[in-house]
């Protein structure tokens, strides 16, 4: 966004879209809309950010108490009726204002989970700082790189967190396989890449790659959980090429997964809606992207 959203054209109608529109997902895309514009701003204007999202947050309160003294200036009359209200039609009726506070609150929340996701003016979230309960005893089995008498372990056992993410897992599982055991000696652990992580359960649990953010409470672990490590396999996709033999450019794979990040973190240009571009800020969220 490159202007202040309280300075933009038409706000006022969308914060009318969000308290009145009837249709659910109309609703939806104007929430999400209102959100886009108060936190993916210009990098220009990224300093102000905490200003917009305090001008958000008034709105809502303003919207939550001017329907609240409505609520609290109905006659008896209009109280019983809409406490005797059953159907849809009477309530969408007689319950206005309860609908539109509800609507702040959903607008609040909505806020208040963007920020966890993506932290506030570049503060980790809450969420990133709490770790969870204790999973202790959790065993890890070596079929990465043991076999017998090279000194590597067999097996070992490490206490997690409920709220840490399987590639944190894979981390530690890879610190502790360099570890030989008899003399000692810490090798530089294998890249969390170069291992397979499976669940032993009744019924074999993979972890895949696409679940490395899922966190370990997710998947309902618990104190004394076993977990197989393996070498990954021929699906191993860093030993493939992102170039075409003998030249400089870039495989159909390559291309593919560029064009699909690309997309993912690229917004609409104000002057020229078709196109997309990167801001520094998308900059930055792509590149953490691509580090994890």
């Amino acid at each position: 966004m490159h202007a202040p959203p309280n300075e933009l054209e038409g706000m006022a109608s969308l914060w009318n879209i969000v308290a009145q529109a009837e249709e659910a997902k109309v609703n939806e895309a104007a929430v999400s809309l209102l959100i886009q514009i108060h936190t993916h701003l210009d990098a220009t204007l990224l300093s102000r950010l905490p200003e917009f999202e305090d001008h958000f947050i008034a709105t809502c309160i303003d919207t939550i108490e001017a329907n609240l003294k409505s609520i609290g200036s109905r006659t008896e009359e209009q109280k019983v009726a809409v406490s005797k209200a059953v159907s849809t039609a009477e309530k969408k009726v007689l319950m206005v204002q309860e609908k539109r506070i509800s609507l702040a609150m959903r607008c609040l929340t909505r806020l208040i989970q963007n920020s966890e996701r993506e932290g506030t003016f570049g503060l980790t979230s809450h969420r990133a700082f709490a770790q969870g309960t204790d999973i202790d005893g959790v065993e890890i089995e070596n079929a990465f790189n043991y076999e017998a008498n090279t000194g590597y372990q067999k097996s070992f056992k490490l206490n997690l967190k409920s709220n840490m993410n399987f590639w944190q897992v894979k981390k530690m599982i890879c610190r502790e396989l360099a570890h030989k055991v008899v003399d000692k000696i810490q090798e530089v652990p294998p890249h969390p890449c170069a291992i397979k992580l499976v669940l032993k359960r009744y019924l074999d649990r993979p972890i895949k790659d696409s679940e490395n953010g899922l966190l370990v409470q997710e998947l309902f672990m618990k104190a004394g959980e076993k977990i197989l490590v393996l070498p990954r396999g021929n699906e191993d996709l860093l030993n493939k090429s992102l170039l075409e033999t003998g030249s400089n450019k870039m495989t159909a794979m390559a291309k593919q997964a560029t064009k699909s990040l690309f997309e993912k973190f690229a917004i609409a240009s104000a002057e020229a809606p078709d196109l997309l571009f990167l801001d520094p800020e998308r900059v930055k969220q792509l590149m953490v992207s691509v580090s994890a």
